[in-house]
C-alpha cells in the first residue's frame, strides 16, 4: 500500500490511528494478522503521538513494535528509545536504550507504573 491510514480500534473505539509512506498486511504464515508500516510512520492516539521510521502491528498480541528508534511525545515531555513495544493506545509503552525529557504535568499520575524503562 502507499500511503495508508490506519486505524486500530479497541472495544469499538479507535485506539491510534497510523500514516506511514509504505504499508504491507500478512494474512497468513508465520506473520500472521500483522501489518508492517515504513516511512514516516506517524501514530496518533488519546494518550500522545508516535513517530518512527519502521512499525509493526501484531494483531494477535494486540501490539505495536518498532524495532528501531522510535519517539513518543505526550504533551511536552519526549521519549526516544528502540526496540519499543507498546499497547495501540500508547498508555503502556516499553523501550530499551532509553533517552528522555519528561515532564510529570504530560503523565497522569496512576500510569507511571505503565511506564517501563529498560536500562541500557
Amino acid at each position: 500500500m502507499e500511503n495508508p491510514t490506519v486505524q486500530i480500534f479497541e472495544e469499538g473505539v479507535v485506539s491510534i490511528t497510523l500514516n506511514s509512506e509504505k504499508g504491507k498486511q500478512f494474512l497468513n504464515g508465520t506473520k500472521k494478522d500483522s501489518l508492517h508500516l515504513t516511512g514516516n510512520v506517524v501514530g496518533v492516539s488519546q494518550d500522545g503521538k508516535l513517530f518512527t521510521e519502521v512499525l509493526h502491528w501484531q494483531n494477535l498480541a494486540g501490539r505495536l513494535f518498532a524495532p528501531d528508534e522510535a519517539t513518543v511525545v505526550r504533551g511536552d515531555s519526549t521519549w526516544i528509545g528502540t526496540e519499543m513495544l507498546a499497547n495501540p493506545t500508547l498508555e503502556t509503552v516499553k523501550m530499551k536504550n532509553n533517552r528522555f525529557k519528561l515532564y510529570p504535568k504530560d503523565e497522569k499520575a496512576h500510569e507511571y507504573h505503565k511506564t517501563s524503562i529498560e536500562p541500557e
